[in-house]
């Protein structure tokens, strides 16, 4: 019974164990098969595979019913699967495609996700793989499905199983064979014209899925992967340039060549500026910024650092000023801040945003220039903080993949409105009297905003004592830059008007952004006055000597500006490197403002489409395999009918009589509705012989004798296999002579 049973359903048994493959490889991937989960897993996947096998056949016998049915168990498999996701997001914190695409890494033992991974592919393998194996069968998509636990296996950084990589390529082939013998048992003929262009599209779209899917330092095969997508090999250079911290500042160009590496994903509100490092002291004849080695290892820990920045924030200083006014009336006319009192109360709100490092482990820690506090994780000990605001790890890079959150206020949206009301009209002297005085009122009285004062009275210590460390800098730059400088800003009563005039300089002063550019000379002269044309690393520097020339007090950083993907999510390639000026504003802190113009069209198309961010390499690559595609279906257009006639007529001599006839008389139907174009499929094998006869060709014993296979089983061959094929190769020459010359001959087949 099993036998007869098995016998007849050979088609839906090899689509069966193809299901059966998919879903065992991708629990693999999740460790779904250890402990005792293993005893519940294997039997429930055969059972709902089959109970979904079942359902498909019902549905293709009872179309109405079935299709109500297969509705409502759709439904039924979507709720619970919604349920079990939602209820592992709530439990675990964390989202079950977060957890999928990660290994499981982000919600370890995560019963209710793999309850949702079961409930999902099983379902979406079972229906699939039947349809595409039974009711319409296409190799292309069952091979697309096929690929998704390989495509997982390389999404979370694993090893692909060899096991399962031959089992699922045995099944498919099994499903192939199957579905060919039961279409031969039916009679019919299975069409090979587009196979190979199938396949060439197939290789094609693997190719670029495989081009687009980042790998980590640690998969195999990474430094071939990059040889070939990223036009050499990157990876030490990722690790010099990008994991640590740096004696000296980077070059902005040298990232176009790995645009294309993913770094970072970000979640929550974040600023547009992350840092990564500053850098003091500008190098006039190496055109490079260099930290200064006291300033620079001078280390405090995130706590430390928090305890003074937590009570920094415009809403808490505006408070702090009225509360010193209510204690000594006149406190704030007396410091010109008259227009304070009249401010509408700001709101500043604690932001903060979840960073998931990607492709590689660094050894800093990506902050805005007003980070409040950093969490670590389990680096939370080995982290230190500059007096600059970098913050980096003492034992060196994080591990891969690892997260951590920073904190921040959204005192940005308020800027305005406080530099309006004179809260920035000071200049450092002023700005430190007003602090003392300021903390000293709020001590006296012991009041709750004493933090306050303190901490911006410490900010602008600092800034005073950095300004200072950089005079001996300052005083190398050149006159030309002096005055200039002093000419931009003259007029002009507080820092944060001189620092957005130089800003406003850059951006309506006619430079242009190209990464390709190389200046004959590299001095920030050439670059302000001829030139005016470089990379973000060169309009960051020109700056910072300008504002100091200008008597800001300002210092160049590196790091990043995050891409946004889409609601609270932003994502960090390599090509946001970036470098820009932090000039500190007396009572609120230190602020980014951005020389670098936007990329433009203007100059030569390759300058254009370097703007693009391509990456060339792959464009490259894939430019070269489409030609070679085409090449080769060009050739194959031409010798591709020569060489499957020439491999029938091989099938003709060594297959039996009664099959060949048939197999001949089906090709000439095909054949002829192309000589004579008109289809031929509905013509009986006595009208293709009158039709073959009208243009002298007489075939009638080899169509009398497919009508008596077609119409008559068990009839006796009354030709030989010899007579089969010289009927069939004269048939052929005169449709050829047919299509040739357009007039009949006077051939006649000889039986």
């Amino acid at each position: 019974m099993i036998r007869d049973f098995l016998s007849k359903h050979k088609t839906e048994c090899g689509a069966y164990a193809l299901v059966l493959t998919l879903c065992f490889s991708l629990f693999v991937i999740y460790d779904a098969f250890s402990g005792t989960a293993a005893l519940f897993l294997i039997p429930g996947t055969l059972l709902i595979c089959a109970a979904y096998f079942f359902l498909c056949v019902f549905v293709e016998k009872h179309r109405l019913i079935g299709s109500v049915l297969f509705g409502f168990v759709f439904f039924i498999v979507v709720r619970l699967f919604m349920f079990f996701s939602r209820y592992g997001m709530s439990a675990y914190q964390a989202i079950f495609l977060e957890w999928m695409l990660t290994k499981g890494s982000n919600a370890e033992g995560a019963v209710f996700f793999l309850i949702s991974l079961f409930l999902f592919f099983t379902f979406f393998f079972s229906v699939t793989v039947y349809y595409f194996s039974k009711v319409l069968y296409r190799m292309f998509f069952l091979t697309l499905i096929s690929l998704i636990p390989c495509v997982l296996y390389v999404k979370v950084m694993s090893e692909i199983n060899n096991v399962s990589l031959v089992l699922i390529a045995l099944c498919n082939v099994a499903v192939f064979i199957l579905h060919r013998n039961s279409l031969r048992d039916m009679g019919k003929i299975t069409k090979k014209a587009t196979l190979i262009a199938s396949g060439a599209v197939f290789m094609l779209m693997i190719f670029l899925v495989a081009s687009a899917i980042p790998k980590q330092q640690e998969a195999p095969y990474y430094d071939e992967f990059e040889d070939l997508f990223m036009g050499g090999d990157t990876s030490s250079d990722i690790e010099d340039s990008f994991s640590d911290l740096s004696e000296f500042s980077g070059d902005a160009s040298g990232f176009l060549s790995q645009s294309n590496r993913k770094m970072y994903s970000l979640y929550g509100s974040t600023a547009s500026y992350l840092k990564r490092q500053n850098f003091d002291y500008y190098d006039f004849a190496k055109d490079r910024w260099y930290a200064d080695e006291t300033y620079s290892t001078t280390y405090s820990t995130p706590e430390n650092w928090e305890a003074v920045e937590q009570y920094k924030n415009l809403p808490s200083l505006h408070s702090a000023l009225l509360a010193a006014e209510e204690y000594e009336p006149g406190f704030l006319k007396a410091h010109h801040l008259n227009e304070i009192k009249d401010l509408r109360q700001p709101l500043s709100l604690l932001q903060t945003t979840r960073i998931q490092s990607e492709n590689f482990g660094a050894a800093y820690f990506l902050v805005p220039s007003n980070v409040i506090c950093l969490d670590a994780g389990e680096l939370q000990d080995s982290c230190r903080v500059t007096p600059g605001g970098a913050f980096f790890s003492e034992e060196g890079a994080h591990p891969l993949n690892f997260q951590y959150s920073y904190s921040y206020y959204t005192d940005y949206v308020y800027y305005n409105s406080w530099i309006l009301a004179g809260g920035v009209d000071f200049d450092n002297e002023e700005a430190l009297k007003l602090l003392t005085d300021l903390r000293n009122v709020l001590q006296e009285n012991e009041d709750v905003w004493y933090n306050t004062a303190s901490s911006y009275l410490h900010q602008q210590i600092e800034a005073d004592y950095y300004r200072e460390l950089c005079t001996e800098n300052t005083v190398e730059i050149s006159s030309e830059l002096k005055d200039f400088a002093l000419s931009l800003t003259d007029g002009l009563s507080n820092d944060y008007e001189k620092a957005a005039a130089i800003e406003s300089f850059f951006q309506t002063g006619g430079f242009t952004y190209d990464l390709q550019y190389h200046a004959p000379d590299d001095s920030p002269e050439y670059f302000l006055f001829t030139g005016k044309t470089g990379t973000c690393s060169d309009f960051a520097s020109a700056y910072v000597l300008l504002a100091r020339a200008a008597g800001l007090t300002v210092r160049y950083a590196e790091g990043y500006t995050p891409e946004a993907e889409g609601g609270n999510r932003y994502v960090i390639k390599n090509r946001d490197s970036h470098a820009f000026p932090e000039v500190f504003i007396q009572n609120i802190g230190w602020m980014v403002f951005e020389p670098t113009v936007a990329s433009t069209g203007n100059g030569s198309p390759l300058r254009f489409l370097s703007r693009l961010r391509m990456d060339y390499g792959l464009m490259a690559v894939i430019a070269f395999f489409l030609v070679v595609l085409t090449v080769l279906a060009t050739v194959l257009r031409v010798l591709l009918p020569l060489l499957t006639e020439w491999a029938f007529r091989i099938r003709l001599h060594v297959t039996s009589v009664p099959y060949g006839t048939l197999l001949a008389y089906k090709r000439l139907l095909k054949k002829g509705g192309r000589v004579f174009r008109e289809n031929l499929k509905s013509k009986t094998p006595h009208e293709l012989s009158e039709l073959f006869l009208s243009i002298g060709c007489d075939i009638s014993c080899l169509c009398h004798y497919a009508e008596q296979i077609l119409y008559a089983p068990g009839f006796v061959a009354p030709i030989t296999q010899k007579q089969l094929c010289e009927n069939y190769a004269s048939a052929c020459k005169a449709l050829r002579r047919y299509r040739k010359t357009g007039r009949s001959g006077n051939h006649k087949a000889d039986v």
